[in-house]
Protein backbone atom coordinates (compact mmCIF):
# COMPACT_ATOMS: atom_id res chain seq x y z
CA UNK A 1 0.00 0.00 0.00
CA UNK A 2 2.11 3.20 -1.12
CA UNK A 3 1.57 5.92 0.57
CA UNK A 4 0.02 9.26 -1.02
CA UNK A 5 1.58 11.49 1.67
CA UNK A 6 4.74 11.94 3.11
CA UNK A 7 5.87 11.20 6.68
CA UNK A 8 6.01 12.75 9.31
CA UNK A 9 2.90 14.69 8.68
CA UNK A 10 0.99 16.68 11.05
CA UNK A 11 -1.88 14.30 12.14
CA UNK A 12 -5.15 15.60 12.47
CA UNK A 13 -8.07 15.49 15.20
CA UNK A 14 -9.48 12.21 15.61
CA UNK A 15 -6.58 10.15 13.92
CA UNK A 16 -4.64 7.46 15.73
CA UNK A 17 -1.99 9.25 18.30
CA UNK A 18 -3.79 12.38 18.53
CA UNK A 19 -5.34 13.41 21.73
CA UNK A 20 -9.19 14.54 21.54
CA UNK A 21 -8.25 18.02 21.79
CA UNK A 22 -7.10 17.98 18.43
CA UNK A 23 -3.87 19.17 16.78
CA UNK A 24 -0.57 18.05 17.80
CA UNK A 25 1.94 19.13 20.92
CA UNK A 26 4.57 20.11 18.36
CA UNK A 27 6.56 23.11 19.81
CA UNK A 28 4.95 22.63 23.29
CA UNK A 29 8.20 20.12 24.58
CA UNK A 30 7.24 17.15 25.98
CA UNK A 31 4.23 16.82 27.96
CA UNK A 32 5.06 16.04 31.99
CA UNK A 33 3.63 13.03 33.89
CA UNK A 34 0.61 13.50 35.98
CA UNK A 35 0.85 13.56 39.82
CA UNK A 36 -0.80 10.20 40.01
CA UNK A 37 2.13 8.80 38.45
CA UNK A 38 5.30 10.61 40.07
CA UNK A 39 3.73 10.29 43.54
CA UNK A 40 3.72 6.66 43.46
CA UNK A 41 7.10 6.40 41.33
CA UNK A 42 8.53 8.62 43.73
CA UNK A 43 7.84 6.55 46.57
CA UNK A 44 9.50 3.28 44.64
CA UNK A 45 12.52 5.11 44.39
CA UNK A 46 12.71 6.63 47.80
CA UNK A 47 12.17 2.71 48.86
CA UNK A 48 14.91 1.45 46.30
CA UNK A 49 17.62 3.79 47.57
CA UNK A 50 16.45 3.10 51.62
CA UNK A 51 18.24 0.15 51.59
CA UNK A 52 21.27 1.97 50.10
CA UNK A 53 21.67 5.10 52.61
CA UNK A 54 21.26 2.50 55.28
CA UNK A 55 24.30 0.74 54.41
CA UNK A 56 26.63 3.67 53.11
CA UNK A 57 25.53 5.25 56.69
CA UNK A 58 26.56 1.79 58.70
CA UNK A 59 30.10 1.90 56.40
CA UNK A 60 30.61 5.12 57.56
CA UNK A 61 30.38 4.36 61.16
CA UNK A 62 32.17 1.24 60.67
CA UNK A 63 35.32 2.55 58.47
CA UNK A 64 38.00 0.42 60.46
CA UNK A 65 36.41 -2.57 60.26
CA UNK A 66 35.46 -2.80 56.44
CA UNK A 67 38.10 -4.57 55.47
CA UNK A 68 38.19 -6.84 58.32
CA UNK A 69 34.32 -7.16 57.24
CA UNK A 70 35.54 -7.81 53.26
CA UNK A 71 37.87 -10.63 54.26
CA UNK A 72 35.53 -12.86 56.10
CA UNK A 73 34.43 -16.20 54.45
CA UNK A 74 30.92 -15.34 55.31
CA UNK A 75 30.90 -12.07 53.56
CA UNK A 76 31.76 -13.63 50.21
CA UNK A 77 29.52 -16.40 50.64
CA UNK A 78 26.31 -13.97 51.08
CA UNK A 79 27.34 -12.32 48.40
CA UNK A 80 27.85 -15.88 46.29
CA UNK A 81 23.90 -16.23 47.26
CA UNK A 82 22.57 -12.83 46.32
CA UNK A 83 24.14 -12.52 42.69
CA UNK A 84 23.00 -16.10 42.59
CA UNK A 85 19.14 -15.46 43.45
CA UNK A 86 19.98 -11.90 41.19
CA UNK A 87 20.57 -14.86 38.18
CA UNK A 88 17.90 -17.08 39.09
CA UNK A 89 15.19 -13.88 38.90
CA UNK A 90 16.64 -11.97 35.98
CA UNK A 91 16.60 -15.49 34.08
CA UNK A 92 13.17 -16.40 35.43
CA UNK A 93 11.66 -12.96 33.99
CA UNK A 94 12.97 -13.43 31.04
CA UNK A 95 11.43 -17.09 30.54
CA UNK A 96 8.38 -15.14 31.35
CA UNK A 97 8.14 -12.03 29.52
CA UNK A 98 9.22 -14.42 26.54
CA UNK A 99 6.38 -16.52 27.08
CA UNK A 100 4.33 -13.81 27.72
CA UNK A 101 4.81 -11.80 24.65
Amino acid sequence: MALAHRWPRELEAGEPGVALGGGSRRGHGPARPPATVLVPAGLVVAAMVLPLVYLVLRTAGAAGQVWELLARPATWMIMGRSLALVAAVTAASVVVGVLAA
